[in-house]
C-alpha cells in the first residue's frame, strides 16, 4: 500500500458539523489495494460518521465511499467505471442491460454483430436500434418464414404415385390458403419426377389451380404440362412450367390454397414419385 496524504482533499464547504467530501487519486493503487480497512489508517482522525470520499485510482476507476463509523472508513459497495473505454459486464449493475443480454438478442435475431443498416432489439421496455449489414447475418439466420409474405417463396412438395394417379378427382395440396384478403400468386412450378419402374398413362394436361375444384376445372395459376410428356418419362426427369392466372372472379382466388390437378381423367398404372415446388408469393387484396 502506499496512501499519499498529498492526495486526500477536503471539497466540501459549509458548517464545521455537517457531513463531509472528501477526493482521494492514487498514481499508484488500483482499487482493489485501497479497499483495504488498514489503507487510510494514518488519518482515520479527518473522518466522522457520514463523510463522502470519491476515490480514484491509478487505473482511472472511481468509486464512491461512505464512513460508516467514526474515525473509521469502511466501503460501500463499489461501483467503479471508467473515464475512458469500455465498459465491461460486470461494472454493470444487476438487472442492467448487459452485453450479454444483447449478444443474446442477436444471436436470436440471426445475427453474429453489428454494422450498416439496424437490427431494433427490445429490452425492458426500451427499444436499441443496432446496425448490422450482411456480413454479420450468421449462415442460415434469414429463412423464408423470416421474409414478409409479398416476397416470392418456394415450397417443395412431395406427392405420391397414388396422389398424381388420384388428383383428377382429389386435387393434392401444394399451398394453404392465405386467409383473408390474400392473394397467392405463381410465378414457377418445377415437377421433378422420380422414376421407379412403370410409366404413368391416360390424364390430361397437368396444372397448378385455385381450390380443390375436381378434375382440374378450378381457376389455373400455372401453365398446363401435357399428360404425353408424364407419360413419356422412364427415368427420372423434370419438367416447368409458368405461372398463369386468366381473367377469372376474386372469388375464385382470393384466399385460396393452391392445389395440384389433371383435367380429361386419372392417370393410371406409373409408380413414380414426384417433388413439387412451386415458387410464388402472397399479396393483399381490397376484396
Amino acid at each position: 500500500m502506499a496512501f499519499d496524504l498529498n492526495h486526500l482533499n477536503n471539497t466540501s464547504s459549509g458548517q464545521a458539523d455537517a457531513p463531509k467530501q472528501w477526493s482521494y487519486q492514487s498514481a499508484v493503487d488500483l482499487i482493489s489495494v485501497i479497499d483495504n480497512s488498514a489503507y487510510f489508517d494514518t488519518v482515520t482522525r479527518f473522518f466522522n460518521l457520514g463523510d463522502l470520499l470519491y476515490i480514484k485510482d491509478s487505473a482511472d476507476v472511481v468509486s464512491e465511499w461512505t464512513v460508516t463509523s467514526a474515525h473509521g472508513v469502511i466501503p460501500v459497495t463499489i461501483a467503479a467505471y471508467v473515464y475512458s473505454g469500455t465498459i465491461g459486464t460486470s461494472d454493470i449493475a444487476d438487472g442492467a442491460v448487459t452485453a450479454a443480454k444483447l449478444a443474446a438478442a442477436v444471436a436470436g435475431a440471426g445475427l453474429v454483430g453489428a454494422a450498416g443498416s439496424a437490427l431494433s432489439v427490445q429490452v425492458d421496455n426500451s427499444t436499441i436500434n443496432i446496425p448490422v449489414d450482411t456480413l454479420q447475418i450468421k449462415d442460415l439466420g434469414v429463412t423464408q418464414a423470416k421474409l414478409v409474405v409479398s416476397i416470392p417463396r418456394t415450397v417443395t412438395v412431395a406427392v405420391s404415385a397414388a396422389e398424381f394417379n388420384g388428383m383428377y378427382a382429389g386435387p393434392k395440396l401444394l399451398v394453404a390458403a392465405g386467409g383473408a384478403n390474400t392473394l397467392h400468386i405463381v410465378h414457377d412450378v418445377v415437377y421433378e419426377v422420380n422414376y421407379v419402374a412403370a410409366q404413368f398413362a391416360s390424364g390430361g394436361v397437368v396444372a397448378v389451380q385455385y381450390d380443390l375444384t375436381a378434375n382440374g376445372a378450378g381457376t389455373a395459376a400455372s401453365a398446363t404440362v401435357s399428360a404425353a410428356t408424364f407419360n413419356g418419362y422412364a427415368a427420372d426427369s423434370a419438367v416447368g412450367a409458368l405461372g398463369a392466372l386468366a381473367s377469372a372472379a376474386s372469388t375464385t382466388v382470393v384466399n385460396k390454397g393452391l392445389y395440384l390437378s389433371n383435367q380429361t381423367g386419372a392417370f393410371t398404372t406409373g409408380d413414380s414419385t414426384l417433388n413439387v415446388h412451386v415458387t410464388y408469393s402472397t399479396v393483399t387484396t381490397t376484396v
